[in-house]
């Protein structure tokens, strides 16, 4: 029940008159100002504090389920993003595979297309090489037969030109031999 400002004077009064001023001072330092209904009781703490216990329980569910939405809406998008970006790599895959493809079959075209003209020219210098080497061996050849002629006159005329000079050297070595022995016998004579 609330208390007036009189009832407190006269407590005090009384509270004086029977402990003393500092007792007396010290109790109504202890009492609330403006009465009991001020003043908390533990059943009201306990009902404050569930109420608040209750308040963020419910604000903590809220959270968690916002949490829980967010969650779900951001697997979503990712899982969106993720396949675009699936898709875009797909794609982008497909063309640079069509695009390799089509540089292969061009550089192999491109190839083929080399090799035919190295070929062909391989082809045409080997013909001519042929050629100059078939010219060239007809030439050595008439040079040849043309030497071999000459060379067969030259040792004729050698071997007719050693036959006279070994008749004559026969002939003069008759000679020889007989103005060796007479030229012997004068000698010995002496």
């Amino acid at each position: 029940m609330p208390s007036t400002e009189s009832e407190r004077f006269e407590l005090h009064r009384e509270l004086k008159n029977q402990l003393g001023d500092f007792v007396a001072d010290s109790m109504m330092n202890l009492l609330p100002n403006e009465g009991w209904t001020d003043v908390a009781r533990t059943r009201d703490i306990d009902r404050v504090l569930a109420e608040s216990t209750a308040r963020f329980d419910q604000f903590e569910a809220r959270i968690d389920e916002r949490f829980r939405n967010f969650e779900v809406r951001m697997d979503a998008k990712f899982a969106h993003f993720e396949e675009r970006i699936d898709a875009k790599f797909a794609h982008y895959e497909a063309r640079m595979d069509d695009t390799f493809a089509h540089f292969q079959a061009q550089m192999d075209e491109r190839f083929a297309h080399f090799q035919n003209q190295m070929d062909e020219r391989f082809r045409h210098f080997q013909k001519q090489m042929d050629d100059r080497f078939a010219h060239f061996k007809g030439a050595m050849d008439a040079n040849f037969e043309h030497f071999d002629a000459q060379m067969n006159v030259r040792f004729s005329e050698s071997d007719r030109r050693l036959g006279s000079l070994t008749g004559a050297l026969w002939m003069l070595g008759g000679m020889s031999a007989t103005a060796f022995i007479a030229l012997f016998t004068i000698l010995a004579t002496r």
